[in-house]
């Protein structure tokens, strides 16, 4: 009797110790394939585009944006205005048919960046940049 109960509670703890190696590796294969990724912020720009009203623009004014060849299944965005090494975040829509459209305030003066990110694959990619938008 005492035998087999040795080999059932070794057998038992074998198994056990399988399951958790088990559990180990394949928490460990999931983070470096979350990790590899792929476009992540600041990947590959598409054939997005993006324009403005003015340029330059005046101090003080409300500028007015337009794009198109956005993914149109995703009906928010982000714009990352940067001016003078700060950089401010809005959201942003997205039409059905990829186009877009926004304002913004534009102070202080100096030269202006914006960005547009969207999601896919539950990471933010850029879709579109408009650098040298000047205001004075």
């Amino acid at each position: 009797m005492r035998i087999k109960s040795i080999f059932t509670h070794s057998a038992q703890a074998i198994a056990e110790g399988a399951l958790i190696s088990l559990l180990v590796v394949g928490l460990v294969a999931g983070t470096a394939f979350a990790a590899k990724g792929g476009g992540a912020a600041g990947g590959t720009t598409t054939s997005a585009t993006l324009s403005t009203d003015c340029n330059s623009c005046a101090l003080g004014t409300v500028a007015n944006f337009s794009g198109s060849g956005f993914d149109g299944s995703q009906p928010r965005g982000m714009v990352a205005v940067t001016t003078g090494g700060s950089t401010a975040w809005a959201g942003i829509n997205i039409n059905p048919d990829g186009t877009t459209s926004f304002v913004w305030y534009m102070n202080p003066s100096g030269a202006y960046t914006f960005q547009i990110y969207q999601t896919s694959h539950k990471r933010q990619q850029l879709k579109a940049t408009l650098t040298g938008v000047t205001v004075q």
